[in-house]
């Protein structure tokens, strides 16, 4: 049994805090944090930008959410516009469920 074939709580290992308190560690001592390589659900996307402000590394929001058509979605952010609703967990769940569409 691999690790992707395994059931179990859907939880968040890192809270906001823990990230920007990371984010001010890495930029306070010059470390290096590798975190490259994404690939995006449309929630995981929205998800990501909604942390980015929250965090206050932006000032953008999701003016308008285009769902996705083929293989791409598209998102018009504006210091107009607003949050995605719902708590990151249940977006958490909402990415789960994208990423299960085949």
């Amino acid at each position: 049994m691999t690790d992707a074939d395994e059931k179990g709580e859907f939880k968040l290992v890192h809270s906001l805090e823990q990230a920007k308190q990371t984010i001010r560690d890495v930029g306070e001592r010059g470390s290096y944090l590798d975190v490259h390589e994404w690939c995006f659900t449309p929630t995981s996307f929205r998800l990501m930008m909604r942390d980015l402000f929250e965090l206050g590394f932006i000032q953008l929001k999701e003016l308008v959410f285009h769902p996705t058509q083929g293989s791409e979605f598209y998102i018009t952010l504006s210091r107009h516009g607003h949050l995605p609703e719902g708590t990151r967990l249940e977006l958490l769940a909402q990415i789960l469920r994208e990423q299960s569409v085949a």
